[in-house]
């Protein structure tokens, strides 16, 4: 029978445990954190409180007392492809914009780190997202460490083995893609797993990595800490990015703290930080467009363009409630669910708009980038077909296609769509928005696709 927890040796441990990690328990962790405290009594056959209070406090960081009750009061359950507006947005936005930004400049390299990354779910899915991204990736340098103050829990990511749960919101396609069967469990194959380097870190204490990083992913961890801890957490992750590199954080975690050297900026429901760079001080400052009061319609396209995703569901219902299910409408809301992750059901949206109204180009865009998010190559390219049908000079839509025959192998015929989208972009507006992105004109979008075209014009005929 271990020996009780008296109400002080519970308050002296949550202090430790505090001044040890960062990590603060409230009262609703205490009752969990005397059990906690029994349990490793018990493992440890130690004959009192005091003497587990006197090794937490004394123990080195790798000490199995430490250890023990490290895993047993934080959450390491994640899964892949967790918070799809986050994930949307390193696809569709980060990841395409720092490529062609890393190769316009001839630094094929990207340091990337998931700190407080559990059992890898979240650096593998950054891998994969990396391979889908990146068709040269023998080209490139780059680096992907996942740190956590767990150590049991990076022994199991450096396994690479998961059960079928933490593959619940993976896209069926990349299941066999990524992943090989091991009975009841699936491993991640070695081309992800050799991306990823795993090491244990305590973010208030440990010196951090050496490398600057383009992103930081610090996901549900700041909730373990204080206000001031968090604070200076988030300080000593910011001086860790690159110039113009990002720090994101939970949906609930954003504090909105002024980091020096660093602006903030929402994405939906999220936020993030990203380093300034020097060009940034130079330029002027955008001006925001408000959106209408009186025009609806106006107030959806405003907040969608500011990846206001929440806010733009809301007004789309409110439109709802005074006009009928207009094929716009179902547009608007197809185009706000995909962002926020529910991809199957924007895809019924958007055959419901089409069965509205078929000639839309606007909606096969949609209806493309959705089925891209499943993994549903071929139906996607047939909805760009569609789009590209109905209107020639369609910009979006040969862009879109032409990076999916490259994904697909069709070098020569992505590259010629690329080309077309170039030719169509230079004879537009310059401050055009392009279509189903967040406020990017054609003249920020333009110097993006020539980098993209030079590269695989590069790769495919050799150097002009």
């Amino acid at each position: 029978m271990t020996s009780p927890v008296a109400g002080e040796e519970l308050l002296a441990a949550s202090r430790i445990i505090a001044q040890r990690t960062g990590i603060v328990c409230r009262d609703r962790h205490l009752a969990p954190l005397e059990a906690t405290l029994r349990e490793a009594m018990a493992r440890f056959a130690l004959p009192s409180c005091a003497v587990l209070l006197e090794r937490l406090r004394e123990s080195p960081d790798d000490a199995s007392e430490i250890i023990f009750v490290i895993k047993k009061i934080t959450t390491g359950e994640s899964y892949f492809f967790r918070d799809p507006e986050q994930i949307a947005f390193l696809r569709r936005e980060w990841l395409p914009a720092t490529i062609a930004a890393k190769r316009h400049s001839g630094d094929l390299t990207l340091n990337l780190w998931s700190a407080g990354c559990a059992a890898g779910q979240e650096c593998v899915t950054l891998a994969i997202l990396l391979h889908e991204a990146i068709p040269d990736m023998h080209r490139w340098k780059i680096g992907l460490l996942g740190t956590d103050i767990n150590s049991d829990v990076l022994r199991q990511a450096r396994t690479g083995l998961y059960s079928a749960w933490s593959l619940r919101a993976t896209p069926d396609a990349m299941w066999g893609r990524y992943f090989v069967a091991e009975g009841k469990e699936w491993r991640a194959r070695e081309e992800l797993l050799s991306m990823i380097r795993y090491q244990p870190m305590n973010l208030i204490g440990d010196p951090a990595p050496g490398e600057a990083m383009d992103l930081i992913l610090c996901r549900n961890v700041l909730i373990y800490f204080d206000n001031s801890t968090g604070d200076r957490v988030l300080a000593r992750l910011a001086e860790s990015l690159a110039p113009g590199g990002h720090l994101m954080l939970g949906a609930a975690e954003m504090r909105h703290v002024p980091l020096p050297g660093c602006e903030i900026a929402l994405h939906g429901r999220y936020g993030y930080y990203r380093r300034l760079t020097p060009a940034d001080a130079a330029a002027p400052p955008e001006r925001e467009a408000a959106p209408p009061g009186e025009d609806r319609e106006a107030r959806v396209i405003a907040l969608m363009r500011s990846a206001s995703w929440r806010q733009a569901l809301d007004a789309v219902g409110q439109a709802e409630t005074w006009r009928s299910n207009t094929s716009c409408l179902l547009q608007f809301k197809a185009k706000i669910l995909a962002n926020m992750g529910d991809i199957r059901q924007a895809i019924d949206l958007c055959r419901a708009s089409i069965a509205l109204e078929a000639t839309d180009k606007h909606v096969y865009l949609i209806l493309a980038l959705a089925h891209l998010e499943a993994g549903e190559l071929a139906d996607a390219e047939a909805a760009l077909r569609k789009g590209i049908f109905l209107d020639r000079k369609f910009l979006e839509c040969h862009f879109h296609l032409g990076l999916l025959l490259l994904r697909s192998g069709r070098r020569e015929a992505g590259l010629k769509s690329l080309r077309g989208a170039l030719h169509h972009a230079q004879k537009s507006p310059p401050r055009w928005v392009v279509h189903h992105s967040a406020n990017i004109t054609l003249e920020r979008f333009m110097p993006t696709l020539r980098a993209e075209i030079d590269h695989y014009a590069r790769s495919i005929h050799g150097p002009a």
